[in-house]
């Protein structure tokens, strides 16, 4: 069975006739009909029921017509997407995104990737991780990153773990009194002011840990849209926020923001990238670039918590 046979037995398929069937195909009817011979033979039974009146698909050929068209797209794909890798055709990738890795972690793997395929077009839309199953079922993203949850799997997504424990902490300016680095409580926090995500989830968590506290849920001072306003916003006041410990790792380093000592408001969660396989070949080599520009950062907040430890024993 070859692909060539398949493309010619789904012109057949679609004009019921061998005549038109050639035509379209610009070959010679005796020429089509041998390759569907030959097609048939090598899957071991008639595909058509031949009469005066044309050629229609009998049983066994109805049950190939799904695969052929199937295997005949998926061929298409890998055609389209070697152009696309060799520079002959331009390609675009759609990334859904949390302000996680919109903040950091994709700005690197996008100009890592953009410097050995230029010709490529990358869409970034930031949205909330609840929203990213349906947008990639129904195509709008090639993947997307942020947290993973059950509801993905639940769908039959694939997804890809590339921090099993970050942590996710309270931040604030340097100048805040709670950054002075004495343990600070849950109810001292509680009054805030707080920024808030828009995602439903790290609200939710937020809201949980209070309550467990026989506190209500802090109130928002700002609802921000993007991880890089709302740290403008911690340089101007002295504002609460949660952040992602690789979102927050490069600002801590530089000093212009400062982990709040409080054990009881941390919690950790597993991040990642949330996809439909198969990948097409260039979406691959973006996920493959994310995946290493990830892994640097993760090492080194691993190696600043190692150093960080060693200090306090000693």
């Amino acid at each position: 069975m070859e692909l060539r046979q398949l493309r010619h037995f789904l012109a057949v398929v679609d004009g019921e006739s061998l005549g038109d069937a050639a035509r379209k195909l610009d070959m010679s009817q005796p020429a089509l009909s041998k390759s569907i011979q030959a097609l048939e033979q090598s899957v071991g039974v008639p595909l058509f029921t031949r009469s005066r009146r044309g050629m229609r698909l009998n049983q066994s050929g109805r049950a190939l017509m799904t695969r052929a068209r199937s295997m005949t797209l998926e061929a298409e794909r890998a055609a389209a997407e070697i152009r696309e890798i060799e520079g002959t055709q331009r390609g675009r990738i759609v990334v859904g995104t949390s302000s996680s890795f919109a903040s950091v972690v994709l700005p690197a793997a996008i100009e890592r990737f953009r410097a050995k395929y230029p010709q490529f077009e990358i869409v970034v839309v930031e949205d909330s991780p609840v929203r990213f199953g349906p947008r990639i079922e129904t195509g709008d993203f090639d993947f997307a990153f942020g947290s993973l949850t059950p509801s993905f799997a639940a769908r039959g997504l694939e997804q890809e773990v590339m921090a099993e424990r970050e942590r996710v902490l309270v931040v604030t300016s340097p100048q805040n009194p709670l950054a002075a680095g004495g343990r600070v409580s849950v109810k001292e926090l509680w009054a805030g002011p707080w920024l808030m995500s828009p995602d439903p989830y790290i609200r939710s968590r937020l809201n949980e840990i209070f309550l467990r506290y026989n506190l209500p849920p802090p109130e928002a001072a700002v609802v921000y849209s993007t991880v890089i306003l709302a740290k403008q916003l911690l340089q101007r006041g002295n504002y609460l926020l949660m952040l992602g410990e690789c979102q927050v790792y490069d600002d801590v380093g530089r000093g212009t923001l400062s982990i709040v000592n409080t054990q009881d408001l941390v919690w950790e969660r597993s991040i990642g990238a949330i996809f439909r396989a198969p990948l097409t070949a260039a979406a691959q080599i973006l996920l493959a670039e994310t995946r290493e520009v990830f892994a640097t950062y993760h090492r080194a907040i691993r190696d600043g918590r190692k150093r960080n430890a060693g200090r306090a024993a000693s």
